[in-house]
């Protein structure tokens, strides 16, 4: 069987489950008003500029453009796109409210450095599972030069701007599976959420 065919009733299944223990729970009484968290704030900013680079690249697909590119227009797409996200916290840090605390405190620090050390070993030994397993490859066509470990270094910037905008949609999912409870089924959804949001992040790496 096919990967693609394979793939699809088991992502259906997994949202079916998340969809039933959905339908068995209500959503606890909220304050009538509450500030951000600091990983609220950095989410909704890794969620915005999710925006931008995934219209960066329905204009590179839907226009071919990545049909004239070579090694160093990828390095400088990707690089270009994952700038932001790494130099927000030094250079921006007040579009997460956190330009009062010193840099190795703020939350956006911290999270753009463990999806980079995150993303780096997804790269360099998680892919191998493709390779492997469901045979993928990368089709570039300036390898095997400019790779890292069979995979295009490239894909190593593409990573971390593709792993903000999951870990702030796995955040909000998080947050809502956490937010709700009735007659104890609470824990089951989010028991449930946390191993759709495992099995999803580890079959669509990079």
């Amino acid at each position: 069987m096919d990967v693609p065919p394979c793939m699809v009733p088991i992502l259906s299944c997994l949202l079916a489950g998340v969809m039933g223990f959905g339908l068995l729970l209500q959503r606890s009484p909220k304050p009538a008003s509450q500030d951000l968290t600091a990983k609220e704030r950095c989410e909704n900013w890794f969620l915005a500029y999710g925006v931008f680079w995934i219209s960066c690249f329905a204009v590179i697909v839907g226009f071919g453009v990545y049909e004239h590119m070579a090694q160093w227009s990828y390095l400088i797409v990707c690089g270009g796109l994952a700038a932001p996200l790494l130099l927000q916290p030094v250079v921006c840090p007040w579009l997460t409210k956190e330009e009062n605390l010193a840099l190795q405190e703020r939350y956006c620090t911290k999270a753009n450095l463990w999806i980079a050390i995150y993303s780096f070993l997804g790269n360099y030994w998680g892919t191998h599972y493709f390779y492997c397993v469901l045979k993928a490859k990368y089709t570039l066509p300036f390898l095997p030069a400019h790779q890292l470990n069979g995979v295009p270094i490239c894909m190593y910037l593409a990573t971390h701007f593709y792993f903000s905008a999951l870990v702030a949609l796995c955040g909000l999912g998080s947050f809502w599976a956490w937010d709700i409870s009735c007659l104890g089924q609470g824990a089951a959804q989010r028991a449930w959420n946390l191993q759709v949001t495992c099995y999803t992040t580890t079959s669509e790496s990079p």
